[in-house]
């Protein structure tokens, strides 16, 4: 079975394309981490400018 890959931007910025423990490993934090930069929470707490998003590719 094959990971989903994503693309993590910061802003207008993309920082990197991976799965997401590939994006956990070049950033030093847990897969769960890379997960949460996906979700409505953490879209409320950041801006758009200073927040990371995540992004999933077909």
């Amino acid at each position: 079975m094959k990971s989903k890959v994503y693309a993590l931007y910061k802003g207008d910025e993309l920082l990197e394309i991976g799965t997401k423990k590939e994006l956990a490993e070049k950033f030093g934090v847990k897969p769960k981490t890379i997960a949460f930069y996906n979700t409505p929470s953490y879209t409320k707490r950041t801006s758009h400018n200073k927040g990371r998003r995540l992004v999933a590719l077909d």
